[in-house]
């Protein structure tokens, strides 16, 4: 071998070992690189997951059973069994079992009237696939004001919550990511024999 292929032999062992610790080195920063990546890929997930959870979280439905049993002439002095959603955000009704005195009920605007009505309620219907928007109220029953003597006072109050003692709503409920809660109307008067 003369010098001159000599020379082109070193040339071309150096260009491959150039050409080996360039690949040597795309490799490592590639592992490196997929290694960010993965990472990165990790802490977006996350992210993602956060967010979402604190999306669920703000808007999240509370409905609330609440109601006021009066009686007597006065604006103030009607009631109401309603449902309130005190959350921040809709709540779409997914299931409602109800009773009366023990038996089975739907809650149809008619049926809630042929058993609330002779005690002096007005009946709204509730159904499932109801939506209750944040800060709504559906109502169940009303009661209006009523001109009646003093002596009727003590027997009417007395009826209307011991009708409300028997009403028995438990109403399902979801939020818009599907979390699924429940709320029970189950009254029990205070003074249902004290007027």
């Amino acid at each position: 071998m003369n010098s001159k292929e000599s020379v082109k032999f070193l040339l071309d062992i150096g260009a491959f070992a150039l050409s080996i610790v360039a690949l040597l080195v795309t490799i490592y920063f590639a592992i490196d690189t997929s290694r960010i990546s993965l990472e990165s890929a990790k802490v977006a997930a996350n992210s993602a997951a956060d967010a979402r959870k604190h999306n669920e979280l703000s808007t999240r439905p509370l409905l609330d059973f609440q109601s006021k049993l009066g009686i007597g002439p006065s604006e103030d002095d009607g009631g109401y069994i309603k449902i309130v959603n005190l959350g921040a955000g809709p709540a779409v009704i997914t299931k409602i079992n109800a009773t009366f005195e023990g038996k089975p009920i739907e809650t149809s605007a008619k049926e809630l009237a042929r058993i609330g009505g002779p005690f002096g309620f007005i009946a709204s219907t509730l159904r499932v696939k109801q939506v209750i928007a944040s800060g709504r109220e559906v109502h169940i029953y009303r009661i209006k004001p009523s001109q009646i003597v003093d002596a009727e006072i003590c027997p009417r109050d007395r009826a209307r919550k011991a009708f409300a003692e028997k009403l028995h709503i438990t109403v399902e409920y979801e939020s818009l990511y599907q979390i699924k809660q429940s709320i029970d109307f189950d009254y029990t008067s205070p003074n249902l024999y004290q007027c």
